[in-house]
Parts: structure tokens; C-alpha cells; sequence
């Protein structure tokens, strides 16, 4: 069995892991955007109801009101932390993935690039050999015409 065969299995790993790491990838950046979605909504939520207690504050809101908006703009504020944790968590995440992709595409590569050596050198020699058959049958041609 020619090499550039032998190899053939190696080539369906290198890019089987190749494909799967480009899939964990794709999917932490899914999720990395879903994440940011939630945290812009929330920031979006806080805004809203920062600008409802300051209209409200100058229509003369009780101060119960006012009180508890505030409690509620705090426990936004830190809901808003934590998914910006959840979010600078899963960004790093992605960068790992990211440098695992890259790594097992760098490899898938490299091992791409052997078996075509491998095949070109396999040609080669193929040629040399029908060639050097040709030359062969050439010249028993003639010395068949000689005699």
C-alpha cells in the first residue's frame, strides 16, 4: 500500500479534530453574543428606569416611590455586574477555543501538506517507471527490428 494511503487515516483525524474544534468555537461565540445581549438589555432596563425616577423626581414622586426605584436600580446595577462577569468569563472561553481551532487547523495543515509531498513524490517515481518502461520497450523494439 502506497504511503500517501497509509496516511489517509491520519488526514481524517487531523481534520475531523479540526472541524470539531471550529465547532466549539462557533458555539462559545453563540453563546458569547447571546450574553452580550442580555447584558446591553439590562443596561438598556437600568437607563429606562433611571430616567423614569428623574421624570418622576420632577413631577414629585413620594419618596417610597423613589426608595424603592432605587432598590431596584441597585439590584439592576448588580445583576449588570454579574453578567458582565458572565460575559468577560465566556469571552475568554471563546479565546481558548478560538487558539484550539486555530492550533488543530495549523496542524490539519501541516499534515495536508506531507501527504501532497507524499503524493507528488509518489507520482514521480510512477513516472520514472513508466518512463524507464517506455525506454525499455523501446529498445527491445529495435533490437527486435535489428536482428
Amino acid at each position: 500500500m502506497e504511503k500517501s494511503k497509509r496516511m489517509g487515516p491520519v488526514v481524517q483525524v487531523t481534520e475531523s479534530r479540526e472541524e470539531k474544534a471550529a465547532r466549539e468555537f462557533g458555539t462559545c461565540q453563540r453563546q458569547l453574543n447571546e450574553q452580550q445581549t442580555q447584558l446591553e438589555q439590562l443596561r438598556g432596563y437600568y437607563a429606562d428606569y433611571q430616567r423614569q425616577l428623574e421624570a418622576r423626581g420632577r413631577a414629585g414622586i413620594v419618596l417610597a416611590q423613589v426608595l424603592e426605584t432605587q432598590r431596584f436600580l441597585a439590584q439592576l446595577e448588580k445583576a449588570i455586574a454579574q453578567q458582565q462577569q458572565v460575559v468577560d468569563q465566556t469571552a475568554r472561553l471563546c479565546a481558548q477555543k478560538r487558539n484550539l481551532w486555530l492550533a488543530a487547523r495549523t496542524r490539519s495543515e501541516a499534515v495536508n501538506k506531507v501527504v501532497e509531498r507524499i503524493v507528488a513524490q509518489e507520482q514521480r517515481r510512477a513516472d520514472k517507471r513508466e518512463q524507464k518502461e517506455s525506454d525499455d520497450l523501446s529498445q527491445r523494439k529495435r533490437r527486435e527490428g535489428l536482428e
